[in-house]
């Protein structure tokens, strides 16, 4: 039997000799390593299997520059600490190992600057394609990506005037869902937390929180729309905020469950309880909704789903270019989760303060 290079010797591995050592042929152990569906379980499990054994780390790179394929993606994700982002992470490398390709993840911090070097990252290091959930930049930086033959997928963002495939949660559905559901226990002063700004998250759940009220021929109270800059700052702006209201609003729908942890403790310092003085309903489901006091209602959507579909939906346009035409637009459904932070409101909090 042919004597193979021990891991950390001196002579590079190849996949000739993970071939050797898989009892398989060299082509056999390619397309296994590449992931590609043509070759049977066993096989499979037996290359790899042998390519760990021997610490072989291909060298796509490499590949690439000879004129073969990197089955690298990229993406592009503004937060990384945020729940929802890890989860979306989660999706694409699943997505993407599930069909052969690794990742490439770049954090943007939500700054246009950093998404800018982002793009150049993806030129540089030759990803066949880009999932984008940071959009800080602008339309044009992500139209030049295109010039240059990176297919992109959206995740969770649109962009006027640049058609490209997008996988998105139907945000004014969820933002619908939470309000009509203040309003069918009763509410009529319904306050919006929400983000400065006018990116595609903000806009659209303002349009499902303004459709609701309008159903229930209730007219939006501009004062009623809480916005701020920053997390840090919003147990501040609810603190100053929520007592100058007249009448006093007797629910919160919040932009997200995240932003719900300081509302709830800017509304225990006022001395108003959820739900017995206020109701609050998040967005999101986000692990720890479940476990606030008390246990917050919210619209769940699933951040891991747009990044599983999101992937998929770059890979079929990679693999299958003839057959993609046309941008592709995914909507995902969300639902409401109705858990303790919501109630009819007290007969005393609507009488107050008129």
């Amino acid at each position: 039997m042919a004597q193979l290079a021990r891991p950390g010797a001196s002579r590079r591995i190849t996949i000739r000799d993970i071939a050797l050592r898989a009892g398989v042929s060299v082509s056999t152990a390619s397309r296994a390593l590449n992931g590609k569906p043509d070759v049977s379980p066993q096989a499979r499990a037996r290359v790899l299997a042998a390519a760990q054994e021997l610490n072989y780390m291909a060298d796509a790179y490499a590949r690439t520059l000879a004129g073969g394929r990197s089955r690298t993606l990229g993406l592009i994700i503004p937060n990384n600490g945020d729940s929802f982002f890890a989860q979306l992470a989660r999706g694409v490398a699943d997505a993407a190992t599930a069909h052969g390709y690794s990742i490439i993840v770049y954090n943007t911090n939500e700054s246009s600057e950093l998404e800018l070097q982002a793009h150049q990252l993806m030129l540089a290091r030759r990803v066949e394609g880009v999932l984008v959930a940071s959009v800080e930049s602008g339309a044009p930086p992500l139209a030049r990506l295109l010039e240059a033959g990176l297919s992109c997928v959206l995740l969770n963002r649109r962009l006027d005037g640049l058609q490209v495939d997008e996988v998105l949660s139907d945000y004014e559905e969820g933002a619908y869902q939470a309000t009509a559901h203040l309003c069918a226990l009763g509410h009529r002063r319904i306050a919006h937390v929400t983000l400065e700004g006018d990116r595609y998250s903000v806009r659209t759940r303002l349009a499902g929180y303004r459709r609701a009220l309008e159903e229930q021929g209730i007219g939006e109270a501009p004062e009623l729309i809480i916005r701020y800059s920053r997390l840090p700052l919003l147990y501040e702006r609810i603190l100053q905020a929520l007592p100058a209201l007249r009448p006093r609003p007797t629910a919160i729908f919040a932009y997200n469950d995240l932003c719900c942890v300081p509302i709830l403790r800017a509304l225990q310092d006022l001395g108003w309880k959820v739900p017995e003085d206020i109701s609050l309903v998040g967005y999101d489901d986000a692990e720890f909704a479940a476990w606030l006091s008390p246990p917050l209602t919210t619209v769940a959507q699933s951040p891991y789903d747009v990044g599983v579909k999101g992937t998929e939906v770059l890979i079929e346009r990679l693999e299958s270019p003839s057959e993609s035409q046309g941008a592709k637009k995914l909507v995902l459904k969300p639902q409401l989760v109705v858990r303790q932070s919501s109630a009819p409101p007290s007969t005393a909090t609507t009488q107050r303060d008129t």
